[in-house]
């Protein structure tokens, strides 16, 4: 009895919980669309109060931000201005790239050019705070978009998390484990395949080196030839320096 007691206790305590994160997540939409609402009809004044209750939530900083910055463009307040720099300063120390797609929500508000100029160089501050190797596999959606600008500032960002690991190679190093393993990813390797046009995509292909050769035959064009032609040589450059290396060691040790 005691058990089953218990059993209906718990399980009464978890529908509360899911009702109340039901609930939480409901508001938290509602908001946001109220406040994407407003500023897309340029209801700056109306959208500043309506979100003063979440202006500790990343999405209404933004929107508070630029509600600030077109009043400020308006008007020529220096009021609204120097309440803008307040929350773009907050804003860019907290942004991740989690928040990359809130970011470009802006970036995308073609009628409000200073906006949409702000917007893409905080994307660009987003991009380059990302330095782990662990974010690889994170960068690979970004590398399929149509937006040209974005794509190149991904692939841009795996060359240079991708550079020091290569260049420690070269020095006579050995890659940690989750370096090869992210490096030698099938999903990474086709998202810059996919992207071989761009000279960022090509940069970083070779940078990972060997791997890349058992998968651009897939991807018949003539940058790949030039990049398959390119890896070979710098295989043979590497294993002449050292005879028993392999791409991720100099030593050849195993991962």
């Amino acid at each position: 009895m005691l058990k089953e007691r218990m059993g209906r206790i718990i399980a009464f305590g978890m529908s509360v919980f899911v009702l109340l994160l039901t609930a939480s997540v409901t508001q938290a939409a509602a908001w946001e669309a109220r406040g994407k609402a407003l500023f897309e009809k340029d209801e700056y004044e109306q959208c500043i109060r309506y979100l003063d209750p979440y202006k500790k939530d990343k999405l209404a900083m933004l929107l508070l931000g630029y509600c600030h910055l077109q009043e400020s463009i308006l008007t020529e307040s220096k009021e609204q201005k120097a309440s803008y720099d307040a929350y773009r300063e907050r804003i860019s120390e907290q942004l991740t790239l989690d928040d990359i797609n809130d970011v470009y929500y802006f970036v995308n508000q073609i009628d409000k050019p200073v906006v949409v100029d702000d917007a893409s160089r905080l994307a660009g501050e987003i991009f380059d705070g990302i330095n782990n190797v662990d974010d690889l596999e994170r960068l690979i959606p970004f590398m399929a978009v149509e937006d040209e600008r974005t794509r190149n500032m991904a692939f841009s960002t795996v060359v240079r998390i991708l550079k020091p690991k290569r260049k420690y190679v070269d020095q006579g190093g050995t890659l940690r484990s989750k370096d090869v393993k992210a490096m030698s990813s099938q999903a990474l390797i086709n998202a810059l395949l996919d992207g071989i046009e761009a000279s960022g995509s090509r940069k970083a292909l070779e940078m990972i080196e060997e791997p890349v050769l058992a998968y651009v035959g897939n991807y018949p064009s003539e940058q790949s030839v030039k990049l398959e032609k390119k890896i070979r040589s710098e295989v043979e450059k590497r294993l002449k320096r050292y005879p028993d290396s392999n791409w991720y060691s100099a030593v050849g040790k195993e991962r």
